[in-house]
């Protein structure tokens, strides 16, 4: 558009020039003839004609394209004011003062008014006075530095509503005013600010809440500091107790092993005054079983727990005790041991020992007549007792016993029948270990007994 209107403003001027020469020209002839002597037939007035009707096209052609150029120039600034009230961006053009000039629709939609009551009306009387400095402050900066500007501003609408908005501010260039107008944009952000505002009250609700809680946080830690304190100093004074009370069983166990023995001593005293072998053997039984029960204590005085003892050691110390009793009469008896490692509740101790005590007793006495010392028709097998402690699952064990001697009488049924030490031990593993007695065929003497929830 800039191109056309400057091709017409040169054409123009090229007329003009023209004219004024073709003017100069009948000047002189008009001079040179006088207005009397005038005749259109002479040849330079003729000329003078063509070359008028010549100027006179040329003046209707220029005229011509004249409007058509006019016409292109409508229809551009009706486009134009097309896109600007259209525009989906508020829009104001303002004077220096926020006079507002031209507005668009989507600006007077922004204040719920119309146009024509909008254009004349200043721009700062829509801003509360509570947000002025924000407003006046960015058209400060726009005069000063004569730079694009923009700000976030709240203005007041009809109706006491409010809205806020992005206003960026342009200074624009026009024909007659000079740089003196300002292109005001408003793009409305009202529900950035509410979304905005709804987010820091979240914030500030949410921090005094964790405030609160950390606060609440703090005590309870100073609380459950001070009962860790005290759990602390009554689970060392636990300590402390259980040590001597550890201490002091210890001590029981060993003056109950020391009692025990003497015990053992004065009827191994006592038997000597018996003549009568029988009664001499029944104070040898009750020595090995009080043995027995004082073994069982002595482990207990050196071991570091008190609840649980390893029947490894137990086994073999009772076992080794017995050996050494009956070896006089009986030095060619083997003993086979398979102990699996396992701990067992204190409570199995004394009577799995008096069980094993009785069983060894009573095999010794009775299984290998010929085995004795100083007997020429000795048996060709070896004697042998065999010893076993077994897991089985999920949380037993098993006590297996087996001599290769001449076995039980066979009109002896061990369920029912037997001597003193056969019921003791029938009576020890049902009440007290927990499993019956039962026998085992083959040749020899053979018994299990099986201890549910026994091993660890």
């Amino acid at each position: 558009m800039e191109n056309t209107g400057a091709t017409g403003e040169k054409a123009q001027g090229d007329q003009s020039h023209r004219f004024e020469i073709l003017r100069r020209q009948a000047r002189r002839i008009l001079e040179a003839v006088g207005a009397e002597d005038f005749h259109p037939d002479r040849h330079d007035v003729k000329k003078l004609f063509e070359e008028l009707n010549i100027y006179q096209i040329e003046l209707e052609l220029q005229n011509e394209e004249l409007q058509q150029v006019r016409d292109r120039l409508e229809t551009a600034q009706t486009y134009l004011e097309s896109i600007f009230s259209q525009a989906p961006v508020g829009y104001l053009v303002l004077s220096e003062d926020g006079l507002i000039r031209k507005i668009n629709n989507m600006a007077a939609a922004y204040f719920g008014l119309e146009k024509p009551v909008l254009i004349g009306q200043r721009l700062q009387s829509f801003v509360p006075h509570d947000r002025f400095m924000e407003y006046n402050a960015c058209f400060k900066r726009l005069r000063e530095e004569r730079a694009p500007q923009n700000t976030e501003v709240q203005f007041r609408v009809k109706q006491g509503h409010n809205f806020w908005a992005r206003m960026d501010l342009h200074r624009i260039d026009h024909p007659e005013e000079g740089d003196r107008l300002i292109l005001c944009s408003l793009l409305d952000i009202t529900r950035k600010k509410r979304d905005e505002t709804l987010l820091r009250e979240l914030t500030e609700s949410l921090e005094d809440k964790v405030r609160v809680r950390t606060r609440d946080l703090a005590s309870a830690n100073e609380r459950l500091r001070g009962e860790v304190d005290e759990r602390r100093h009554a689970q060392e004074k636990l300590r402390e107790s259980l040590r001597e009370k550890e201490a002091l069983l210890k001590e029981i166990h060993h003056r109950v092993k020391n009692n025990l023995q003497m015990m053992t001593s004065l009827l191994r005293l006592q038997s000597r005054k018996f003549n009568d072998p029988g009664s001499a053997e029944i104070f040898s039984d009750t020595q090995n079983r009080i043995q027995s029960m004082a073994i069982v204590h002595e482990i207990l005085y050196e071991t570091a727990t008190l609840d649980c003892f390893n029947p490894a050691e137990y086994i073999e110390r009772i076992v080794n005790a017995l050996r050494r009793l009956f070896a006089p009469g009986h030095r060619r008896i083997r003993f086979d041991l398979e102990i699996d490692r396992v701990w067992m509740p204190i409570r199995f101790a004394i009577p799995m020992g008096m069980v094993i005590n009785e069983l060894i007793t009573n095999t010794c006495k009775h299984a290998f007549p010929a085995a004795r010392a100083g007997d020429a028709d000795a048996a060709a097998a070896e004697p042998l007792i065999s010893l076993s402690l077994k897991k089985t699952p999920p949380a037993g064990v098993a006590l297996r016993y087996h001599d290769n001697g001449v076995g039980l009488p066979d009109d002896l049924d061990p369920s029912a029948g037997g001597g003193v030490g056969l019921r003791m031990v029938r009576e020890m593993a049902i009440h007290q270990l927990g499993g019956p007695l039962e026998a085992e065929q083959g040749p020899g003497c053979g018994f299990v007994i099986r201890m549910a929830e026994a091993g660890s």
